[in-house]
């Protein structure tokens, strides 16, 4: 019975012993949470990317507006938040053991310029095309005739044409 008790204690001793052990370890480090809103409609803009860039950490903002980020040694970082049709936002939080930091971001709406899109036609492939030459020499009654010349197109005739 005896031999039951320290056993018992000895687990329950490893047990406390990790506890706290874990327990001082996560009071070491710090956290960001934050908002990102619109500047002008003071709305929440859901979908962020947020970068923090002194690490390869990267999140994006809940359908709250909310990001976080937690486990970080105490320090000044940087955040940079993006979105599209809003100015990138570059931001300093010093983040101190054991407390989170918090923070509201607002962005800026900016128009999306885009580069100009040119469409030129590539060489022909002379399988896929239907020549001038192939219409004069045939006789075509009806747009059907002429489809007909076109390869791989099929053409099912219905009732009623």
């Amino acid at each position: 019975m005896k031999s039951f008790f320290i056993m018992y204690f000895k687990y329950i001793h490893i047990f406390l012993l990790t506890f706290l052990f874990s327990f001082k370890l996560s009071a070491h480090n710090g956290s960001i949470e934050g908002y990102v809103y619109d500047t002008e409609t003071k709305n929440i803009l859901p979908g962020a990317t947020i970068v923090l860039a002194e690490t390869e950490m990267e999140t994006t903002t809940n359908e709250f507006g909310k990001y976080f980020f937690n486990g970080l040694p105490s320090g000044n970082y940087t955040i940079e938040i993006f979105y599209l049709g809003y100015k990138p936002l570059t931001v300093s939080v010093a983040v101190n053991d054991g407390i989170t930091s918090k923070i509201e971001n607002m962005l800026e709406q900016t128009t999306i310029s885009l580069q100009d899109v040119v469409v030129s036609p590539s060489t022909t492939n002379s399988y896929n095309t239907v020549k001038a030459l192939d219409i004069k020499l045939r006789p075509i009654e009806t747009s059907q005739d002429a489809l007909r010349l076109v390869p791989g197109l099929f053409i099912a005739q219905h009732a009623g044409g």
